[in-house]
């Protein structure tokens, strides 16, 4: 059974992020699309940081095995982006970029497209200080 304080943050992560959740050998997941402090440009505006924070600090903790990864989309994310969620993850063991394909179901196809291998590893570089593993998916090595 969870204690109070978990169950209050783990209800926010469910409610309030992209997460992935199985079983405890697949660990959860939260995808950052955003800086957290401009959160317009992704598109969100009125969305509670204080809850995302504690999400945040809740797999922060260990309690569970986790991931966090940002799936790079070009007229999305800039390197400023980068520079901002680096030290917002600070401590995580991994976190992943995920580079943006155009598959056709995208809601507004056209508009965004992806970035070359050469940007993504200069994002990575960007979080790399601040995190234990950083990993692009999603680019030909």
């Amino acid at each position: 059974m969870k204690s109070g304080k978990t169950s209050i943050i783990y209800r926010n992560v469910l409610k309030y992020l992209v997460i992935t959740a199985a079983a405890a050998a697949y660990g959860a997941g939260i995808s950052l699309f955003i800086d957290p402090n401009n959160l317009a440009p992704g598109g969100v505006s009125g969305l509670s940081m204080e809850r995302i924070d504690e999400s945040i600090e809740f797999l922060l903790s260990g309690s569970v095995p986790y991931e966090f990864r940002t799936t790079v989309v070009r007229g999305l994310h800039t390197s400023d982006d980068f520079r901002q969620i680096g030290p917002w993850i600070k401590g995580c063991p991994e976190y992943y970029l995920q580079c943006f394909t155009e598959s056709g179901e995208v809601l507004v196809p056209g508009v965004y497209s992806d970035f070359t291998k050469d940007e993504m590893t200069a994002f990575a570089d960007l979080v790399r200080p601040y995190v234990g593993q950083v990993s692009l998916r999603g680019i030909d090595y």
